[in-house]
């Protein structure tokens, strides 16, 4: 009697979970974005793989930025699904975190560090989005075309979001756009499926947004964004040298702006830079390069200053 009425318990317990479920906002939208979800975590993964085999500050940036490309989505989805403004809102700012890490990714490798004008146009912009976050009208109720309720972004919210990801996609199909324009002819194939998978990530998900094509094809500009970031990170799979002809073309290119004339004292080797700084060597080509030194000892100073030493121990 007692083990009936545990499991008649347990039973109702599951029907009341399944009614609960059945009633949440389920549409063809929401599917398209927990399917989204699927490709960016699948794009985070293989980046993943990649940072262990090659442990460089592009795979793990692209590994992060694709990580929290997979959480914005998640949110979007959740937030639809139980119809939550607030978290509709939230989930947002998730997608700068993950504009951060795609800024991140392309300043380490052409700057070896992030570019401060950048980052100010990027906390200008960050800044406004979020004060505008908190107009009341900043997200709205809409009814697509499948009859289903959804939301999109309103006023200012919608228009500092707009120019935001604008730029963003903007410099990201620029850099895909040159290591595709920069690898060598042997690559090019390979190449090109960076080039396509920025063009999907970039542009399109852009024009997508701009004209409000989801209202028409719920949930499309997700889906495309996340084939964007896996085909993307599926051509470095293929190729992880593709990104060195990137690395490579913006060294060539601070050296040849260094100039063809260098001005170097005569007695202790220093370069001049800039009218009165002096700096060795090393010092100078760390700061105007992307060079990197690895010192070693050629035989003539081998024995003028080590080699009568290293006989009297013997």
């Amino acid at each position: 009697m007692s083990n009936k009425y545990y499991f008649t318990k347990i039973a109702r317990c599951k029907g009341l979970d399944a009614m609960v479920l059945l009633s949440l906002n389920w549409n063809i939208e929401v599917i398209m974005y927990f399917l989204a979800s699927l490709i960016a975590l699948l794009s985070a993964f293989i980046m993943y793989r990649e940072y262990k085999r090659i442990e460089s500050d592009f795979n793990k940036f692209l590994m992060f930025s694709w990580i929290s490309l997979f959480f914005y989505i998640v949110g979007g989805g959740f937030a639809l699904l139980i119809l939550s403004k607030t978290l509709f809102i939230f989930e947002i700012f998730i997608l700068i975190i993950s504009s951060f890490f795609l800024v991140s990714v392309f300043d380490k490798l052409t700057r070896s560090s992030l570019d401060p004008i950048k980052m100010l146009v990027f906390g200008i912009f960050t800044a406004g989005i979020v004060i505008s976050s908190f107009e009341e009208d900043a997200a709205i109720s809409i009814i697509l075309k499948t009859g289903a309720e959804s939301f999109q972004t309103n006023g200012s919210f919608h228009i500092w979001l707009t120019i935001f990801t604008g730029l963003i996609a903007m410099l990201f199909f620029y850099y895909c756009l040159l290591i595709f324009y920069r690898s060598p002819s042997n690559l090019k194939k390979k190449a090109s499926i960076t080039l396509i998978g920025g063009f999907f990530f970039s542009i399109f998900a852009f024009i997508l947004y701009l004209t409000r094509l989801t209202k028409t094809i719920p949930g499309l500009m997700l889906v495309t964004l996340a084939t964007g970031a896996f085909l993307v990170s599926f051509s470095f799979y293929l190729e992880p040298k593709l990104i060195n002809s990137l690395i490579q073309s913006e060294t060539a290119a601070k050296l040849k702006n260094i100039g063809n004339t260098l001005p170097i004292c005569s007695h202790c080797k220093q370069i001049r830079d800039g009218e009165d700084e002096w700096l060795p060597i090393e010092s100078f080509f760390l700061k105007n390069s992307e060079l990197l030194f690895s010192h070693g000892l050629c035989p003539d100073c081998y024995q003028e200053f080590y080699a009568a030493d290293l006989e009297d121990d013997d």
